[in-house]
């Protein structure tokens, strides 16, 4: 299957939708039978079709005949019928002419063209198709040509429908900005045009995706228009542009400034619950009936940002309404969904399957509240980067960050048997990570025992956030293990190990740590020249560790004369009493400087495990095996080494592997 995109300078005709196309790697594309074409709502997907089928009437080339039926309109009746009852007076004689016209359709089936308009629109689902579904997958005209619109939800259920799809992406950037300066220019506001742009320039992905919509753009210029500024987070800016627009087409209209009136406010609410239950059925448009029943009276579609469905035959069809954008659908259901925040059994019901667009709008509503939310999760519901992307969206007050400590398994709540340890989280070098942690750290609702950093960095990266989150965890006192790690596979850069050596101070001397770990990835044998920051960074920080660093755990490619600087720390570090050096390859010196480290001070755990003495040397320098028993003995924890710690006593035992 392919998925075209056309230039935006191409008139696009049905003649190029259905014929073979040469793709970049040089095969071709055969000319397909059924093509989908993918939008939202407000996206323009019956509009393309409409001007398509005008394109193919005044010229002479494509199908013979072209057909173009609204799904909704079917309801689980025969496409037969519908025809019959669109396109042919209503005369009882008729039934064997609309016989002999479906006769007819078979046998020039292969120059027929059907146009079958909003798949997601059927309310009934798959049996309101009737037998248009015979016709989609082929078993009815299987040399017809099919053109379908559907939502890009769609998308799993159509792909092995169809041979081709088209997505339609939107307006492009410099249209965009020519609708945007002339917008301006028409309300006599030509000077304030550059400066919208660079505003919209600077908002994130979705906000410019919103600007690329056919409607979406004029929303945003509305609104920057009222207020002066595009409000920076997502939800804020989609809940004042909602606001805006509503003011807007009121009678008499209400300045920005002004709060809704409450009867909006409640129709709002009610429309909220329609789009909700719509949007968990994969569908973003309304009938005329469902308003008027429960989605607050068809006073609803006055408020701007509803559009009426384009309609097609002789007979009055019942309006359809569809938002400006799917992005407002989400917003009006977490509208609503803030509404019912305060009744538990309400909210945990409808948070159930909640489409995943409705949460981050449901966090900026509720602000400081949206731990109502957060307290109907489970902790495997939510990953922790989203969990972090709604704290972002709704503020760190404190019940919220106390909501997160519980979903990431940083507080009570949820977590293993009382017995059992909790697996130390994985906290990656991201913002929005690092900020969340942060936040998370500094809460006196942590009781977090053990984490895990994996030190990686992007180009460009803000170091203020990594500085904010040591200076987190440097305050913290419920993390007693810190693991520090290298991304596995990747050679550590120098810039990175030289940013995590101005951190190790604050985290050796932390309060109450009691393991620390660094393990970094070397894969070059001579990287000890790109580390030396890290180990002097090491040296000063065990001078002023904390009392209660007991483990200490550096997994890296130390030289000989590193591992001799480091063991001279520790023999001020009192404190520490298990050491692991695992992987080695320093030679003598360094291992020399270890057992140096034994005579002046006891140690109750030394694993060596993994290591291997230097290429250069003699192996009879380095390849040997040696044991030290104290006279208590015991079970080794760990590969290469056995350990007891009692009554003085000490059993240390390292293998080490000459390398060749």
């Amino acid at each position: 299957m392919y998925m075209s995109r056309f230039d935006c300078s191409i008139t696009i005709t049905i003649i190029i939708i259905i014929t073979a196309v040469s793709l970049s790697d040089g095969t071709v594309s055969e000319a397909p039978r059924r093509v989908a074409i993918e939008g939202g709502p407000g996206s323009g997907r019956t509009t393309l079709c409409l001007r398509l089928l005008y394109q193919w009437a005044i010229q002479a080339e494509g199908p013979a005949l072209a057909f173009i039926v609204p799904l909704r309109e079917l309801r689980g009746s025969p496409l037969l019928n519908y025809l019959a009852r669109e396109l042919l007076p209503r005369t009882a004689a008729l039934g064997d002419a609309v016989a002999q016209v479906w006769r007819t359709l078979h046998l020039m089936e292969d120059r027929v063209l059907f146009v079958l308009d909003g798949y997601d629109e059927c309310i009934g689902g798959r049996a309101s198709l009737g037998d248009a579904a015979d016709l989609l997958e082929g078993r009815l005209f299987p040399e017809a040509r099919i053109l379908v619109t559907c939502s890009p939800i769609n998308t799993a259920t159509l792909s092995p429908l169809v041979q081709r799809r088209i997505h339609l992406a939107g307006l492009e950037w410099p249209h965009v900005e020519r609708l945007c300066v002339a917008y301006f220019i028409h309300n006599n506001m030509a000077g304030r045009a550059c400066e919208f742009l660079e505003a919209l320039n600077v908002q994130p992905q979705p906000v410019k995706q919103l600007g690329q919509h056919p409607l979406g753009w004029i929303m945003l210029c509305c609104l920057y228009q009222d207020s002066g500024s595009l409000p920076t987070e997502t939800s804020a800016l989609m809940h004042a542009a909602v606001k805006c627009i509503v003011k807007r087409s009121l009678e008499p209209a209400i300045p920005y400034e002004e709060e809704i009136p409450g009867h909006c406010r409640k129709r709002l609410e009610e429309f909220g619950k329609v789009s909700l239950a719509a949007l968990r059925e994969g569908r973003c448009c309304y009938t005329e009936a469902e308003l008027r029943a429960r989605g607050g009276g068809i006073e609803v579609t006055r408020l701007g940002f509803l559009t009426r469905g384009l309609t097609f035959g002789q007979r009055r069809k019942p309006d359809l309404f569809t938002p400006i954008h799917v992005a407002v659908a989400e917003f009006l259901a977490a509208y609503y969904l803030t509404s019912v925040a305060q009744y538990a059994n309400i909210l945990r019901r409808e948070l159930e399957g909640l489409p995943s667009g409705i949460i981050g709008h449901l966090a900026g509503l509720l602000g400081p509240k949206t731990h109502l939310i957060l307290n109907q999760l489970c902790p495997l519901e939510v990953p922790p980067r989203s969990v972090f992307s709604l704290l972002k969206a709704a503020g760190a007050s404190d019940g919220n960050v106390s909501a997160v400590c519980r979903l990431v398994g940083a507080g009570s709540g949820f977590g293993p048997a009382p017995n059992e340890k909790p697996p130390a989280p994985l906290v990656h070098t991201s913002p929005l990570e690092l900020e969340g942690w942060s936040k998370i750290l500094q809460s006196s609702a942590c009781t977090l025992e053990a984490l895990e950093l994996v030190f990686q960095l992007e180009r460009g990266f803000d170091t203020r956030y990594l500085d904010e989150f040591f200076d987190a965890l440097a305050t913290n006192e419920s993390v007693k293990l810190v693991r520090i790690t290298s991304l596995l596979g990747q050679e550590f850069p120098a810039d990175e190990a030289l940013r995590l050596a101005g951190h190790l101070k604050s985290v050796l001397g932390k309060k109450k740590l009691n393991d620390f770990e660094l393990v970094i990835t070397c894969l070059e044998e001579s990287a000890h020249d790109k580390l030396e920051c890290v180990v002097n960074a090491l040296c000063r920080g065990l001078s002023h560790a904390s009392n209660s660093l007991a483990r200490l755990v550096l997994d890296m490619n130390l030289s000989g004369e590193q591992v001799s600087r480091i063991c001279e720390a520790l023999r001020g570090c009192v404190q520490v009493q298990a050491l692991h050096l695992p992987h080695l390859g320093c030679g003598s010196e360094g291992l020399a400087s270890v057992a140096e480290l034994l005579k002046e001070r006891p140690l109750l755990a030394l694993n060596l495990a993994g290591s291997w003495g230097s290429k250069n040397e003699d192996p009879s320098s380095s390849g040997i095996s040696m044991a030290i028993d104290g006279s208590n003995g015991g079970d080794g924890d760990d590969a290469g080494a056995s350990v007891d710690g009692g009554s003085g006593g000490r059993t240390i035992c390292f293998y080490l592997r000459s390398k060749f």
